[in-house]
């Protein structure tokens, strides 16, 4: 489990669509999380583009060429995608996980270790991803 600040409780069991996994004091009981997710600078770059979430290796299909990868964590069996993606988000990670390094390594942006990213995120949100601040922001759709 994740716990970002103080954990309060009262707090998580009110909010109704609560995780098991995750809790940041910052996102209002309710409300779900935040429309912007943040992590740690994986690999330098902003590329603006279409959510693709994949939690498992064997769904890779599913990602389209220019996607930006949504996932858990990466490992080597990861890396042939990372051609295919214009950036990586990864809910696990630090700058020197798999996830950062290979990203850097293909000249892509990276944003690591945020800890909700395959849930605030759905397939199809537009996306700016800031690989040097460590910030993925929604870009609001015009319907």
């Amino acid at each position: 489990m994740l716990i970002v600040g103080r954990f309060d409780p009262q707090k998580w069991m009110s909010d109704p669509e609560r995780r098991s996994d995750f809790y940041c004091e910052d996102v209002a009981a309710g409300t779900g999380a935040s429309s912007d997710v943040k992590g740690f600078p994986g690999a330098a770059g902003k590329v603006t583009g279409t959510v693709r979430v994949v939690t498992d290796i064997d769904k890779v299909d599913e990602i389209h060429d220019g996607d930006i990868l949504v996932t858990i964590s990466t490992n080597i069996g990861w890396t042939l995608v990372f051609p295919r993606v214009s950036a990586i988000v990864t809910d696990i990670g630090a700058p020197l996980s798999h996830a950062a390094i290979v990203a850097r390594e293909f000249g892509i942006p990276a944003v690591v270790g945020c800890g909700n990213a395959t849930t605030v995120l759905k397939s199809g949100d537009t996306v700016i991803v800031d690989g040097a601040a460590g910030t993925v922001t929604k870009v609001p759709s015009e319907n």
